[in-house]
């Protein structure tokens, strides 16, 4: 799973929230000090807009750059993760074989960018000999980066298809929150999102005067979606990361499909079970049926209750036995979404 990149940016985001705040703070008790009659208070309001404007530059430049270190790291995460699931180069996604030696050449000529500065140019050769001569899937993640970042949805698309994924419905993993429903789409949670990579091009690339800002209502705003479209691509990576993990099971050896479902105590119910092992507080994959997003979960088994025969009492049990067949087995979960027929339940994660 994926979850150190989406921590680490949601607390850089709540920063810059707080500095919003306390900015607001600081302006209503200088304009409270010089209605007092402080005159190093109404010098300050002089400054006014001024800071305001120092504010928005903060902010934009701060938040885009908590953003292109969240979606490298997570470009970082989803590569590094598959390449110790799969082990081997030819295992790894076909898009990301095929171009692995251009984007390495790219990557090589631009070492000297700034975020490229840890990789040393004899590690980076040694590198190409151990995935094309060697097969090993350690593939580079930075040959996946766009050097000059400027990370906004049609450009995140285009990285996401260099390393082998089909991004039609990412719209799917976006959880907007029930107040907001009938006013608020994932279409504008994007465009503002890209209106802050583009607002943060013109603060660093343009001269002259910047007159069309944002308060700092808006900038909590704006800073609301792109943690909203953030977690959705974090949501997003796992279930394709988790994908790549479910292809590679033997469905015979450890999958089971749920025959019915028991809402109330989120239970699963299975008929005709054999030749599986499963153990009480084991962690196991779920494969949701199609149409349910996201497709794929990691969860607890919390109880398993067995019935061997047709008509035998039912019994709580620490384990499924692959040896033994099973007329009836009901396993409860800890997540209650995972409550639908048709789910399929595998007895391992990665």
């Amino acid at each position: 799973m994926i979850e150190t990149p989406i921590n680490i940016l949601c607390e850089e985001l709540n920063k810059i929230v707080t500095h919003i705040r306390d900015a607001k703070t600081q302006e209503r008790i200088i304009i409270a000090a010089a209605n007092a009659g402080s005159e190093d208070a109404r010098m300050l309001l002089t400054h006014k807009t001024d800071e305001k404007k120092f504010l928005y530059n903060a902010v934009i430049i701060s938040a885009y750059g908590a953003y292109e270190r969240y979606i490298e790291s997570l470009i970082d995460e989803y590569i590094e993760k598959q390449g110790k699931m799969l082990q081997k180069f030819f295992q790894l996604d076909k898009t990301i074989r095929d171009n692995y030696i251009e984007n390495w050449k790219l990557l090589h000529k631009n070492l000297q960018y700034k975020k490229y500065a840890t990789i040393n140019e004899k590690d980076l050769v040694k590198n190409l000999y151990d995935v094309i001569y060697r097969g090993k899937g350690c593939v580079k993640s930075e040959c996946y980066y766009k050097p000059n970042g400027n990370y906004k949805s049609k450009i995140i698309n285009e990285v996401f298809q260099s390393i082998g994924i089909q991004a039609t419905n990412i719209k799917e993993y976006c959880k907007i929150p029930e107040e907001d429903a009938l006013t608020l789409s994932y279409e504008t949670i994007v465009n503002n999102v890209d209106e802050i990579i583009e607002r943060r091009h013109i603060i660093a690339h343009t001269s002259g005067k910047i007159d069309d800002i944002l308060d700092g209502d808006m900038l909590q705003l704006y800073l609301c979606h792109l943690k909203m479209y953030a977690e959705t691509l974090h949501d997003f990576m796992n279930d394709r990361l988790i994908e790549r993990f479910w292809s590679g099971l033997k469905e015979e050896h450890s999958i089971i499909q749920a025959d019915n479902a028991m809402k109330e105590s989120h239970v699963l119910v299975f008929k005709n079970v054999n030749g599986v092992l499963f153990v009480k507080d084991q962690w196991v994959t779920i494969c949701m049926p199609k149409g349910t997003y996201p497709r794929y979960k990691f969860v607890k088994v919390e109880e398993i209750r067995a019935v061997k025969k047709s008509g035998d009492k039912v019994n709580e049990v620490r384990r499924l036995t692959p040896k033994s067949t099973y007329f009836e087995v009901s396993m409860s979960f800890n997540d209650q979404t995972i409550i639908k027929q048709k789910v399929k339940v595998a007895n391992k994660v990665f």
